[in-house]
């Protein structure tokens, strides 16, 4: 695609395309699906809700995403790729079989799936987001070897003030061993974050966040977690037969 394409107001778009050097702007619309292969272009994504799996393998350009909402997964590559005050339902898979960098900026985004990292060449920027779910972070042990490195996450909030629940922790085994009870009921514990595995360790955490951005999407209820771990950290509304109480994301889930 060369030039400019700009889709506004629209239902059920669907699109394949590999942008060289041209602008794409899809703004205000609902049912998105994209796959793209981007070179030397820019996107621009705002306010749009995307229902169905998106891949980015974004070069030589750069593609923003501002309060975007995605009910899939989403699978990002290459670079120039920025999102900011987006809501991500399915989990966020980075550098998946890339060879080369990958160098996504997450910025105070809602996370209810999981930030995948699947590549030891990841340099991402991942600061002040809120990972609401009951898996924050992880890392691809079982596919990549460690990065030289570890991985730098900034500062981020976890569902909790006293933030995620890392390896070493009793909680750990509590909230991932196959036969553990899954944690407690309506727990406000923290995301899990894997910061170390079965290679060395992955990632090093900035001091977490005490509090953090609810999900402002009201169309979808948050799915129920396995194990006896519900509505995972304040990111539902809880209905009582005589009123609807919203948890506050500073104090933990209270019903």
């Amino acid at each position: 695609m060369y030039g400019t394409l700009r889709i506004a107001n629209c239902t059920n778009v669907n699109l394949s395309v590999n942008i060289n050097g041209g602008t794409l702007e899809i703004n205000n619309s609902y049912g998105v699906t994209i796959t793209n292969c981007g070179s030397g272009g820019n996107g621009t994504f705002t306010y749009n809700r995307f229902n169905g799996p998106v891949e980015l393998s974004w070069t030589g350009g750069t593609a923003v995403f501002l309060g975007n909402i995605f009910d899939a997964n989403v699978e990002i590559r290459g670079t120039g790729s920025r999102f900011v005050q987006n809501t991500f339902y399915g989990d966020v898979g980075v550098g998946s079989e890339w060879v080369g960098s990958v160098d996504p900026e997450f910025e105070e985004n809602v996370f209810l799936g999981c930030l995948v990292l699947k590549n030891p060449n990841v340099n991402l920027t991942v600061e002040h987001n809120s990972f609401l779910g009951r898996w924050g972070i992880t890392y691809d042990e079982w596919r990549v070897p460690a990065p030289q490195k570890p991985i730098r996450i900034g500062a981020n909030y976890y569902g909790d003030p006293n933030g995620p629940i890392v390896p070493g922790q009793r909680e750990w085994i509590d909230r991932t061993f196959i036969d553990a009870p899954g944690g407690r009921f309506l727990s406000p514990d923290g995301a899990l974050v894997l910061t170390a595995g079965q290679n060395g360790i992955y990632l090093v955490l900035d001091p977490p966040l005490e509090q953090g951005r609810f999900r402002t999407d009201r169309h979808r209820f948050p799915e129920i977690w396995c194990n006896g771990v519900a509505c995972g950290h304040n990111s539902a509304l809880h209905r009582r037969l005589e009123d609807l109480v919203e948890c506050d994301a500073r104090a933990g889930c209270r019903i």
